[in-house]
């Protein structure tokens, strides 16, 4: 059940007819990273005004808000955090009424091969054009106050930080001092995550091989994780079907092993590897504070999808971080093609290339005097 204390801000657009705007969704987090797609992404601001020159709009990211009466004439957006995954589960969990065909979907976690499983045209959340807008500071698409605007700013930019002290001194202060190589995230999942990301597809030994993850050392010499990931992603090439939900389980655990084998390769170039394990470690954010500036922050995007731009991708932009990038395959790339192409031999390659350059990329770092 979605908690009844989900965050909602009407918004007004700037055209014409100045029509309202409601969104609803679970946390603050999400509100602010809606906010910043609507002020950004042209594409996504276009087709909310045409549908709100016709009537009430809203976008939600929880099937709960679909029950509610006043949204009976009132278009809906829906946000999906988790690309298809999330797709799926608001499915299961609409009224039998209402069809899916009803809404526009908005999506993080875009994977090529999946465009066609959604019943309507998906649009991605954020444009991939984000950096350049957000550097050019061009006047805002929504009106909100600058006084709501500046104190939501200065809350989440210098309170983090504070947040930060007090929930794990001595990791912050590790953040406070020379540059690490930094990443927070999923790396080395627990059972329950993996069984979660596998998006309702049932596959016990396919999990059971997988939970091997969890025990492999991101310090040790390479060679060991390389095996286990060379054999972990030649069962993924027999694994994956044109199932839609095969083909996202798929994806998420080849986005695990890029990101487990390649900072176990850049362990082997430095010991300045700070990581905050989703699922093992106390929660530090050092992304969305306008602290800790002197690290070189490692991208991998998210596990639904090779999204140019996605969540973490905006903090790190708009407090200015230095950020290295890195994809296991582009937006429009097949995955199943990529797949069937990559020995697993070949996606250990890729995994001490991507690893080379962010050593690379920290050299620079370290060199300049940061």
């Amino acid at each position: 059940m979605v908690p009844e204390t989900m965050r909602k801000l009407t918004l007004q657009l700037n055209n014409k007819n100045c029509q309202r705007v409601l969104i609803r969704v679970v946390d603050y987090n999400r509100m602010r990273w809606t906010l910043t797609a609507l002020r950004t992404n042209l594409d996504l601001l276009h087709r909310v005004t045409l549908k709100a020159a016709n009537g009430r709009v809203i976008l939600i990211d929880s099937p709960s808000a679909i029950a509610r009466p006043r949204l009976l004439d009132t278009h809906v957006f829906v946000i999906l955090w988790d690309g298809l995954h999330s797709y799926f589960a608001f499915v299961r969990a609409l009224p039998h009424s209402v069809s899916p065909r009803s809404f526009d979907y908005v999506i993080v976690g875009s994977i090529h091969d999946l465009v066609t499983a959604y019943p309507t045209p998906p649009i991605p959340l954020f444009s991939k054009v984000l950096k350049t807008k957000l550097e050019k500071d061009n006047k805002p698409a929504l009106s909100l106050s600058d006084t709501h605007r500046q104190a939501w700013l200065f809350c989440r930019t210098r309170l983090r930080r504070l947040r930060n002290s007090v929930y794990d001194r001595h990791r912050h202060l590790q953040l406070c001092g020379d540059p690490f190589i930094v990443f927070c995230g999923v790396i080395r999942p627990p059972r329950a995550v993996l069984k979660d990301l596998m998006s309702g597809v049932e596959d016990e030994q396919v999990l059971d091989r997988f939970s091997s993850l969890s025990s492999c050392s991101l310090t040790a010499p390479s060679h060991a994780t390389k095996d286990l990931a060379t054999e972990l992603f030649t069962v993924l090439r027999g694994y994956v079907t044109r199932d839609p939900e095969r083909i996202a389980c798929a994806y998420a655990f080849a986005n695990l092993l890029h990101r487990v084998l390649t900072i176990t390769c850049i362990a082997e170039g430095t010991s300045r590897l700070f990581l905050s394990e989703f699922g093992r470690d106390k929660h530090i954010d050092p992304y969305d504070t306008l602290h800790y500036h002197q690290h070189l922050y490692l991208d991998f995007g998210s596990t639904r999808g090779p999204d140019v731009i996605y969540p973490r991708t905006i903090d790190l932009i708009q407090n200015q971080k230095r950020y290295l990038q890195l994809r296991l395959i582009d937006t429009e790339t097949s995955f199943l093609m990529f797949l069937s192409a990559t020995s697993g031999s070949e996606f250990v390659e890729i995994c001490r290339h991507h690893a080379a350059l962010a050593l690379g990329e920290y050299s620079d770092l370290t060199a300049r005097g940061f």
